[in-house]
């Protein structure tokens, strides 16, 4: 869907637009529609029965379609969710790895790995909040793979030290590579298509209801629109896992920063 501009508003000011133009809607076809359905369709008690049967026959299936909606949308945040924190959790099994390396490599690969993770957290997700995807990670995590291979392992000791150090590398590398490929995760465009028709269709199913008073049909029109609304704006807030202020957080990518700042582990031994 190509309407990304509302995952620039607000999540509180987006869902009331959801649905009052759902709402709107609704209620102003209904105004439109009133006369000549009671004029040309003979609307009338009899017909309360039929109309409430179709009625729900329509919301059983679209209530389906639109449940199945919301729990791919929801599977989809969890597992943008998960992969942010297998690649958090990634690079602080890669910083423990090289705290075993000696100076000045240590160091280094350390502030390496703190600009690495400042960059994900102030720039990438920033890019990221907005369907963009920028490279300059990869750039950073090159110059530590550098830093990584200028070493030359002496024994064997060192050689476990720096095939432990590598194995850790390439798992952030893949971590980091799944992240960015659910950065456009959403459902297909068809499909909100299918979503947004099947909300008027079964809107417009019960203009057919008769009742005395045209208030109570205004009402419970309004009602029924809001409920539908509320549905498909809980599917629309976490479709995109990224974009808007439903989205997955840094918070793990944080967490590391504030544990490395206060790190308060003496330096290991440098290696022989």
């Amino acid at each position: 869907m190509t309407m990304y501009w509302i995952y620039d508003l607000p999540i509180w000011l987006f869902g009331i637009i959801t649905v009052v133009f759902f709402v709107a809607i609704a209620v102003g076809g209904l105004v439109l529609a009133h006369g000549y359905i009671k004029n040309n369709f003979g609307a009338s008690d009899a017909m309360n029965g039929a109309v409430g049967g179709y009625i729900g026959g329509m919301a059983g299936l679209y209530g389906l379609l639109l449940g199945l909606i919301i729990v791919a949308s929801m599977q989809n945040f969890g597992n943008a969710s998960t992969l942010t924190t297998r690649e958090a959790a990634a690079t602080g099994a890669l910083y423990v790895d090289i705290s075993s390396y000696p100076e000045p490599h240590r160091s280094a690969m350390r502030e390496t790995l703190k600009t690495y993770v400042n960059f994900v957290v102030n720039e990438e997700w920033r890019a990221q909040q907005r369907g963009q995807l920028i490279h300059g990670g990869r750039k950073i995590l090159l110059d530590l793979q550098q830093i990584l291979l200028a070493l030359e392992p002496g024994d064997s000791r060192q050689r476990t030290i720096q095939a432990e150090a590598f194995q850790a590398f390439n798992k952030l590398i893949d971590a980091r590579r799944m992240r960015l490929d659910t950065v456009d995760d959403g459902l297909p465009a068809v499909l909100w298509i299918v979503v947004i028709s099947g909300s008027i269709l079964s809107i417009a199913v019960s203009y057919f209801l008769h009742f005395s008073h045209f208030r109570s049909h205004l009402l419970l029109t309004a009602v029924m629109a809001a409920f539908i609304a509320l549905l498909v704006f809980l599917a629309a807030a976490v479709d995109n896992p990224f974009r808007g202020g439903l989205s997955v957080s840094p918070g793990a990518y944080r967490s590391l920063l504030e544990t490395w700042a206060s790190d308060q582990i003496s330096a290991p031994v440098p290696m022989p």
